[in-house]
């Protein structure tokens, strides 16, 4: 309470300072009383300043895939579709018949659509665990801090992609802007708050799996398939292209619900907390290789989430060496890669700010320097 009281009379006496003309103070006192409002710690975020310049010199490629048939038979389009079967209005279209009884010729119909719509072809069954694969991919490029999606410039900064599936594909029919979950399911993956999620929707009032307070309604309209933890496995992304939004952490959704006995900035402050220490392992180790100290210390916590999330969403890395993620160094440190997949999603991702200095000293030379 006393903290709060605090915090307040902080922000209070910076709009005094203010009409009192002392700018400086008021800035100072203002910029204190933020980061006590928002959790943001002044010391960390001095100690990530140099960050920017690591930014700049970013040289990334990421892939991303998401099993286009795994997503379509995971449980909560069992939800969508037994709504879609019930026929009510205006779940299912108006004069429009649902066709199937049957969930499995369902997803099957939508997933044949997909390869229609998108002319991909790349569908396997893995002999061994019985898993269909329908990858649709995308590559991304950050170069300079400019980031490029298939080869072209994406101006709006943000590593997201979605496709719309028509229940009913017709090849001379376009997709319509208004087309909504009646018509068809939409598949995306994107970043936000440092993770990669895979979801389904965009639901409505009447398919939503979860309606967060009714009256003026506000309800869920997508449905996580899948997370990545994208900012415990790798520190080298640009930290803008973490997507970071208070409104996408689960305690505002208490905010929405009425919950009144939670503080809707909890775990926004806690991400700016990791956010700091993200920065100054990124930066640290552009510094500095040799890792120690607080690097170790901060490190250590990161692996242990990353292990524990990836652990929790059944990712594993198919290339992992023995060696790989040792107390004292992450894997994607030595070689500059990262590589995970589970049945919904692979991550693919390669870092080359390096290979200007490697060229120089191995293959623009013609001698072997041999050493001891």
């Amino acid at each position: 309470m006393l903290s709060q009281i605090f915090t307040f009379a902080l922000g209070a006496a910076s709009v005094f300072f203010f009409y009192e003309n002392s700018f400086l103070i008021a800035l100072v006192l203002f910029t204190w009383f933020l980061s006590r409002l928002f959790g943001y710690s002044l010391t960390k975020m001095f100690e990530g300043i140099g960050h920017s310049e690591v930014e700049r010199q970013s040289n990334i490629s990421i892939e991303l895939k998401m099993n286009v048939a795994a997503i379509l038979n995971h449980d909560s389009v069992s939800s969508l579709f037994d709504k879609l079967k019930s026929g009510k209005k205006p779940i299912w279209r108006k004069n429009a018949e649902f066709k199937f009884a049957d969930k499995k010729a369902w997803v099957e119909q939508i997933v044949e659509n997909y390869k229609k719509k998108y002319k991909n072809d790349n569908d396997y069954t893995d002999e061994k665990s019985g898993v269909r694969y329908v990858w649709e991919s995308v590559k991304y490029n950050i170069k300079n801090n400019i980031l490029w999606e298939n080869g072209q410039v994406d101006f709006s900064d943000s590593i997201t992609h979605e496709i719309f599936i028509p229940y009913e594909y017709a090849e001379d029919k376009e997709d319509g802007f208004f087309q909504d979950i009646s018509e068809g399911i939409r598949i995306r993956f994107l970043v936000v708050n440092g993770m990669i999620k895979v979801q389904i929707g965009n639901f409505s009032k009447e398919t939503s799996p979860q309606i967060y307070r009714d009256g003026l309604a506000v309800y869920k309209t997508w449905e996580t398939i899948t997370t990545f933890s994208l900012m415990y496995v790798f520190q080298g992304l640009p930290t803008n292209y973490l997507n970071l939004s208070m409104y996408a952490t689960d305690s505002y959704k208490k905010l929405l619900s009425n919950d009144p006995s939670k503080d809707f900035t909890k775990d926004w402050k806690e991400l700016n907390a990791e956010i700091a220490n993200y920065n100054y392992l990124k930066t640290q180790f552009a510094i500095d290789s040799s890792v120690s100290g607080k690097f170790l210390e901060i490190y250590k916590k990161f692996n242990g989430k990353s292990l524990k999330y990836l652990g929790e969403e059944k990712f594993i890395d198919p290339y992992k060496r023995k060696d790989d993620d040792t107390y004292y160094e992450p894997g994607w440190m030595k070689d500059n890669s990262i590589h995970y997949l589970n049945n919904y999603l692979s991550v693919s991702i390669a870092d080359y700010k390096d290979q200007k200095e490697k060229n120089e000293k191995y293959y623009y030379t013609d001698y072997h320097e041999e050493t001891p």
